[in-house]
């Protein structure tokens, strides 16, 4: 993703070793992570990728992520790849650019 290596290369050595710590501690954090299965992380899912938030961003297509995640989530399709690329992106835009 050159997006996220371009914020954390143009930043100095220092700056940038501790920015990747603090995105992976958060990302140690969160439940999908530490359990490598998205049972039991509807919710989570809901509320992370269906949240007014992420379907703001310019660079997503609200209503065929809302399909994604829902489908994925009654277990019509798989699409654990596709949302781990989506909830990893909108954890480093909300820590990155909007500084939570």
């Amino acid at each position: 993703m050159p997006g996220i290596v371009g914020l954390i290369t143009r930043s100095p050595r220092v700056q940038a070793e501790a920015q990747l710590r603090h995105m992976l501690r958060c990302m140690l954090h969160e439940p999908l992570y530490k359990s490598v299965t998205w049972a039991d992380g509807a919710n989570y899912l809901r509320e992370m990728l269906l949240d007014s938030r992420s379907l703001s961003r310019s660079y997503l297509q609200p209503c065929a992520l809302e399909q994604i995640v829902e489908s994925h989530i009654n277990g019509s399709a798989n699409y654990t790849v596709a949302l781990s690329k989506v909830l990893t992106l909108e954890l480093v835009h909300r820590l990155f650019l909007d500084g939570q």
